[in-house]
């Protein structure tokens, strides 16, 4: 009989799930770190961190801190199941695996430039719900979101979570970071954006800018190929009056590229 559970709730269960396992497991002392992603291990040759590379969004901070998987639990619940409605299935599925190599890739390459500042594990499943607002800014930039004391539309909360990221990744790589991965955080953030196509769009001064740039682009390309069509006259002219033997160098070379790009 088939799962009447979406993949989002899926997901919701094994992070709790796991949650639990590891709260009950801190009481002995086992502390799933090897399901933490450790780059600067792995580099150092520990071969113990491998499976935290693939594992890292599906573990959280346990007992006693509630903050971390309560957050992400709830985010996920919001953003992800309507993100689930627009990309269904394997799709879905893709979408989330996406999210987790951009988080793995970016704190790798971090990890390997500046390991004092990056070289901490790193465990969560933030990177995976900044994707899914990233796509919901993306896809539903006017809606507008009803906060605690006031409303926002849901594109200006993700500009401010991105540039509140942005300032604390430039505290960390001066290596007075809070000990939050949001390196994650923004990789997650520019993935999902961009699978929504977000940045086709922007403020309106900002898509002038590029209309302006295509029309001057294209204004530049139809005068250059005015002259390239006005030189092919007067090759041809040429050769009609005094053969082909008589063209220079350059001519030839004009009208090969000129066969080339007609071929």
């Amino acid at each position: 009989m088939p799962s009447t559970y979406s993949l989002v709730q899926r997901i919701l269960l094994i992070w709790i799930l796991v949650w639990i396992a590891q709260s009950l497991g801190g009481l002995s002392g086992n502390t799933f770190q090897f399901m933490a992603m450790d780059p600067k291990a792995l580099f150092n040759g520990d071969l113990s961190a491998l499976p935290g590379m693939f594992l890292w969004p599906f573990v959280h901070a346990p007992f006693p801190s509630l903050s971390h998987i309560f957050f992400n639990c709830y985010l996920m619940w919001v953003f992800g199941q309507e993100v689930e409605a627009l990309y269904r299935g394997r799709k879905f599925l893709l979408l989330c695996a996406a999210s987790i190599a951009a988080g793995l890739i970016v704190h790798s390459l971090l990890a390997l430039l500046l390991p004092a500042s990056f070289g901490a594990p790193v465990v969560g499943g933030s990177g995976v719900v900044m994707t899914m607002l990233g796509i919901q800014a993306a896809v539903y930039p006017d809606r507008m979101l009803s906060l605690i004391l006031f409303q926002c539309r849901l594109r200006n909360l993700f500009l401010v979570l991105v540039a509140l990221d942005l300032l604390w990744l430039s505290y960390a790589i001066v290596g007075r970071g809070g000990g939050v991965a949001m390196d994650v955080h923004l990789a997650g953030a520019a993935l999902g954006y961009w699978w929504a196509g977000g940045f086709q769009h922007g403020p309106k001064w900002l898509v002038q800018v590029r209309n302006r740039r295509q029309q001057q682009k294209r204004q530049r390309n139809q005068q250059q190929h005015l002259r390239d069509d006005a030189e092919l006259d007067r090759i041809l002219a040429k050769i009609s009056r005094d053969g082909l033997p008589s063209l220079t160098s350059e001519e030839r070379r004009f009208l090969a590229d000129r066969s080339r790009r007609k071929g």
